[in-house]
This record gives C-alpha cells, sequence and structure tokens, in this order.
C-alpha cells in the first residue's frame, strides 16, 4: 500500500487482525538510496515487526540491489513490485507500467540480479493482462527469473475496484506455477477471506483496502481456523464440494458491503452499481453455513476501539506525517465520517493525538444514536472537498509529494528542474490558445450570466 502500511499501522495488524506476513509501503528505490532523509523518513521498523517483506519499485538492478542490502538485514524477503497502477507509477514507468511485453527481457535479467545479489527471497506483486495466456507466459518468465513468490492482483492495468477482480485467472495461475501464489483483490470481510482460498486455491491471501477498513479483517478466520469449526479448509482435497465461482457472492457482493443498520450510510457497492439490495449484508446459504467468522453489526462497533488502539501505536511509532493517521482514521471510520461532514473537515485539520482521539470519541457518541446526530444536520463541507468515482468523500489529502513521499526534500537535479520548465512553457501555450480573445473595450466575455440569479453553485448537503 503506497504510504499506508507505516510501522504503526503495521503493529496494529500484527496485534489486532492475526496477520502472518507484513509488507512495507511502496519504497522509491532511487530515492531510498540517494537521499538519506527519505530512507529516514518511510523506513522504520523493530525486532518484532517480523516476518516483514520490504517493498520496492524501480528500473535499475543496481539501485534496487543497493536498497535491498541496505535493508535485507532487518525483513524476510525483498518485493518488487510490478503491479503499481497510480499516477506516481506512470510517472516513473514503475509498477505496472513495466508489465508490456517489450519490457519482458529488461525484467527478467532484473528479478535475476536482484535475487542472485540478496540474502533474503525476493517475490513480485504483478497485475494480469486480458489474455489469460499472455498472463501465464508473464508469470512463469518471473519465476524462471528467480522469483520466489508471486502475489497476483487480477485486474488489467488500466482497471480499478468499479471492475470486479477475476479470482478465476489467479487458480489457473497457480495451477501453472511452482512457487507460492498470493492472492489479492475484492477481500473486504473474512468470509471473502475464506472464499477466495477457496475459489483459487492459493496459498494466502493478501489485503489492502479491505484491511484499511478493518485492520482485524483476518482474526476471526484465524480464531475459527484454530478452533477448528471451518466449514471447509482450502487445504482439503475437497475440490468437488468447492462451490463454482458462478455458485459464490454475486458480484455486488463482493464488495465493501453494510453489515447492519448501526451506520446509515453509503454503500459502496450501491454507489458503483446502482443495486438497491446491497445495502444489507447477505451470502447464498448454499454457499456459506452460518460460521463464528461471518461478518456481523459489532464488527461496526469494534472499528472504534481499532482506531484508538491505532493511535496507541502512534505514539509508540510516530508515523512520518499527520496525513498517514488522518487517512487511516478515515478508512477505519469510513461510514461515519460519510455521515458527519463537520467532523470530517475536523479530521482533516488535526494534527495531534489529543485532537484524533477526541474526534474518535465524537464520532462514536453520534453513532450510538444509529441516526444523524442534531450537531451533524445541515452541516456543509467548510472547505471544498474531492469526491470519489462512488460518490463518497476522498480520503484526506497527501502532503506534497504524494503518498509515496517520493519527492526528495534535496536540491533537484538539472534534468528535473528542464522538465518542469518544459511543462510550464507548454501550459502557457495551451492557456494562450485557449484565451477568449477580449471585446471591443477591453472586457473579456463572462463564462456565466451576468445576473448571479442565473447562477447557483451546487452544494451538498447532509
Amino acid at each position: 500500500m503506497v504510504g499506508q502500511s507505516e510501522l504503526a499501522f503495521r503493529d496494529l495488524c500484527r496485534a489486532k487482525g492475526a496477520c502472518d506476513l507484513c509488507y512495507t509501503p511502496m519504497f522509491i528505490a532511487d530515492a531510498f538510496v540517494s537521499d538519506a532523509g527519505y530512507r529516514a523518513k518511510v523506513w522504520r521498523t523493530h525486532a518484532k515487526d517480523r516476518p516483514l517483506i520490504v517493498q520496492f519499485c524501480g528500473t535499475r538492478a543496481d539501485t534496487l540491489i543497493r536498497a535491498g542490502k541496505m535493508v535485507q538485514d532487518q525483513c524476510d524477503g525483498i518485493d518488487l513490485n510490478l503491479g503499481c497502477p497510480q499516477k506516481v507509477a506512470e510517472r516513473g514507468r514503475y509498477g505496472a507500467f513495466q508489465m508490456d511485453e517489450s519490457n519482458w527481457p529488461r525484467l527478467s535479467s532484473l528479478v535475476s540480479a536482484i535475487s542472485r545479489a540478496l540474502s533474503v527471497p525476493v517475490s513480485v506483486k504483478v497485475r494480469v493482462f486480458e489474455s489469460l495466456d499472455r498472463t501465464k507466459r508473464y508469470c512463469r518468465m518471473l519465476e524462471r527469473s528467480g522469483a520466489s513468490m508471486i502475489a497476483v492482483h487480477p485486474r488489467t492495468r488500466t482497471q480499478r475496484e468499479e471492475v470486479l477482480a477475476d479470482w478465476s485467472k489467479i487458480r489457473e495461475l497457480k495451477s501453472s506455477l511452482q512457487i507460492p501464489v498470493i492472492a489479492n483483490g475484492d477481500c473486504w470481510h473474512a468470509e471473502d477471506v475464506w472464499l477466495c482460498l477457496l475459489q483459487t486455491g492459493a496459498d494466502a491471501v493478501m489485503s489492502a483496502q479491505g484491511l484499511l477498513h478493518n485492520p482485524a479483517l483476518f482474526r476471526p478466520l484465524a480464531e475459527a481456523q484454530r478452533r477448528g469449526d471451518l466449514p471447509l479448509r482450502p487445504e482439503d482435497d475437497t475440490s468437488s464440494k468447492i462451490p463454482p465461482l458462478s455458485a459464490t457472492l454475486s458480484s455486488h457482493l463482493r464488495r465493501r458491503r453494510e453489515i447492519g443498520v448501526y451506520f446509515r450510510s453509503v454503500s459502496l457497492a450501491a454507489a458503483v452499481k446502482r443495486r438497491s439490495s446491497c445495502s444489507t449484508f447477505a451470502l447464498p446459504t448454499r454457499v456459506l453455513p452460518t460460521g463464528s467468522f461471518v461478518s456481523t453489526p459489532s464488527d461496526l462497533r469494534e472499528r472504534f476501539d481499532l482506531a484508538v488502539a491505532y493511535l496507541d501505536c502512534c505514539v509508540k511509532c510516530p508515523p512520518c506525517h499527520p496525513s498517514v493517521v488522518r487517512r487511516h482514521l478515515y478508512f477505519m471510520l469510513f461510514n461515519p465520517f460519510q455521515a458527519n461532514l463537520d467532523l470530517f473537515d475536523a479530521l482533516c485539520c488535526a494534527s495531534e493525538v489529543a485532537d484524533w482521539r477526541d474526534l474518535i470519541a465524537r464520532l462514536r457518541e453520534r453513532a450510538e444514536l444509529d441516526g444523524p446526530h442534531p450537531a451533524a444536520k445541515g452541516k456543509l463541507l467548510s472547505k471544498k472537498r474531492t469526491f470519489r468515482r462512488d460518490g463518497t468523500l476522498a480520503p484526506p489529502p497527501w502532503p506534497v509529494g504524494g503518498g509515496g513521499f517520493h519527492v526528495s526534500g534535496g536540491r533537484k537535479s538539472d534534468a528535473e528542474k528542464r522538465k518542469k520548465e518544459k511543462r510550464k512553457r507548454k501550459k502557457r501555450k495551451v492557456n494562450e490558445t485557449t484565451k477568449p480573445k477580449p471585446r471591443r473595450g477591453g472586457r473579456p466575455p463572462l463564462p456565466y450570466p451576468e445576473s448571479s440569479s442565473q447562477f447557483t453553485p451546487s452544494v451538498g448537503l447532509f
């Protein structure tokens, strides 16, 4: 997760979520090697932070090897991110933007060189192609090159969460590879994790968005596994009993969904798929018998306790910037913030642990009413905020430099300065060509009616 699996959050997941393995945020290898300030900002660990995989992105073998050697004595593996589809990866031409077939020879030599040079195993995280055959060839090439494990997110480089993760591709890849395969995508609840293990036959399940919303995501399943009351275990040789993909969760249920009326708020699935039936949690009884790990409304109440526990972890291991804490609290208390816009604004401004604790207490008090708090009725956002594609509020913004904190605090190179100046000149040229010509008398035409009564901006009410 870019900028979101820092040490404090890893400690929380290990303590509350029964995570067997944690990854660091994605580090930019070039900055990690060349900038001591960046390295000190993003890389922190301690003796109990194990097992741990450190994830890097980059395009040069020598830089990735130097970065790996800096941390290999404090971790259990190095991961090369070949699946990041975000803008920061597109600008640097790393992550998922290296998966074009013309880059395969270079990627092969890259993975091979890193795996030979480091004393810890090297794994990769990838996305898939539209073609299953092409995806298989891609993953086999990485396996032959020395990758000891592969994590697969079954969406293409251009697809986002509106498109359902295709677990069937993970199942096909698992049967064609010899190395361990980790499944990733659309695991929002403990029962999703269980179904994903059954459907894909993967060796493990990785979660990012689901874990941000619920750091205790894996715990109910781990506890049920210890008690031995799982209806069906992935390692059982009962392939005939495993329900086919078409008979399990429908596409609108394999998403973040409400599991009670404790918080009346926006359903992500309903917003994306426009399905009114998504607001209530339900599973086909022929697929999943009632079990101790099925999500319940009490899970939502527990999010407040998890948020407080996260702040306790932050006191011991402070994140590098307050925006990291704000975003974690936003995801853990996602529904309450959607229903309390005034407190969302307070979250975006808070920078101290005491302020965050007070904010959690106020949200909990309002949520206990099981309805809109009188203080929240009619409240508007005090500032203009960004909304996501599903209509919900976007998380609090990152600082300048993005979630990866990839912008070095040092002086920019001459090449970077030239690129920046070139972009500015291009932008000025575009603005000059699109600028409206002034009318006679020097006054430019108005872009909206002169009468203010004809122009009323829209605002979002609760």
